[in-house]
């Protein structure tokens, strides 16, 4: 028994799981929503965190993004990773990611395609450090859990 607590303890503690799939008790303000550009994502200061770090203020931010799907990959975590460009910041993504867990937003985001425009809506999450794919800001500030995901008409 102690053993698989120790294996539970550690599931969830990787990447801060709770924090970044809203497990920790947090409700954000939906009705709080700060749209975005993927320049104003950049500029955020990185902040180091560990795997064990609870959610910082800065993480209670409902934010919105719009713009143009520039890859979309589903991850061996079962998240959908999803980077948008939107023009604002030359050769740059901001990653937003749908946890599978979030089972209606991550059916959506299984028909989406690259070069699709799409607005987003999600919670500001600082990830840690890790190799970053080629074009994504170098803050690793993310939108992480997407909840909402939208077509522009």
């Amino acid at each position: 028994m102690k053993i698989f607590l120790l294996f539970i303890t550690a599931v969830l503690s990787h990447e801060r799981e709770p924090v970044k799939n809203l497990l920790d008790g947090f409700i954000p303000d939906t009705t709080n929503v700060r749209v975005y550009t993927v320049k104003e994502i950049a500029s955020f200061k990185r902040v180091r965190v560990g795997n064990s770090n609870p959610r910082m203020e800065s993480e209670k931010q409902v934010m919105q993004l719009s713009g143009t799907v520039s890859r979309i990959s589903l991850e061996t975590d079962g998240d959908y990773h999803i980077e948008i460009t939107d023009g604002s910041l030359k050769d740059s993504t901001a990653v937003c990611e749908v946890p599978s867990c979030f089972k209606s937003v991550h059916k959506q985001a299984s028909v989406i395609k690259k070069g699709q425009k799409i607005i987003v809506t999600g919670i500001k999450y600082q990830d840690k450090f890790h190799s970053p794919s080629p074009h994504r800001t170098r803050n690793f500030v993310e939108i992480h859990p997407v909840y909402k995901i939208q077509l522009p008409e």
